[in-house]
């Protein structure tokens, strides 16, 4: 009965895979385009405190610091039933969510799109550590090891 019971479990959760369809996506670009903001107006997209702590320390203001060009995010939102969930100046790309697929074609069609990336889902951790006996073993071996580390640390 317990074999019957483990090779149930493991054919729904391999059929619960199989069917499941990746809806969310990275979308890099190839460069900044005809962005409207300019390297020497960096007040118009950086805060007057990040402009004085990159003076303070010496840090330059580059082209990673110029915003995703707008109009590359307005193509790919009305490039059919897309949402954009987030988007990094600094890596030159947005992560949106999507389902349809001719959507996406038409995204990796734009000449300004370096690639399409699927991104994988993952399972929520919280709910796999619900015996506190389990939790509390792992605390523990955790302050012993980085206990062991700081030993080390001033042992010469």
């Amino acid at each position: 009965m317990k074999r019957i019971t483990i090779c149930l479990l493991t054919i729904l959760t391999l059929a619960g895979s199989v069917g499941a369809q990746q809806t969310r996506y990275v979308i890099s670009f190839t460069d900044k385009g005809t962005n409207p903001y300019s390297l020497n107006h960096p007040e118009n997209y950086l805060s007057a405190r990040a402009i004085e702590r990159r003076s303070r320390y010496g840090i330059t203001i580059d082209s990673t610091d110029l915003p995703v060009t707008p109009r590359y995010i307005d193509s790919i939102r009305k490039a059919g039933s897309v949402t954009i969930l987030n988007v990094s100046k600094w890596l030159n790309s947005v992560s949106i969510q999507t389902s349809d697929a001719s959507a996406l074609a038409k995204i990796n069609s734009f000449p300004f799109v370096r690639s399409v990336a699927g991104v994988a889902t993952r399972m929520n951790t919280a709910f796999q550590t619900k015996d506190k006996f389990l939790v509390e073993r792992n605390a523990a071996a955790t302050q012993l090891k980085e206990a062991r580390m700081m030993a080390d640390f001033y042992n010469y």
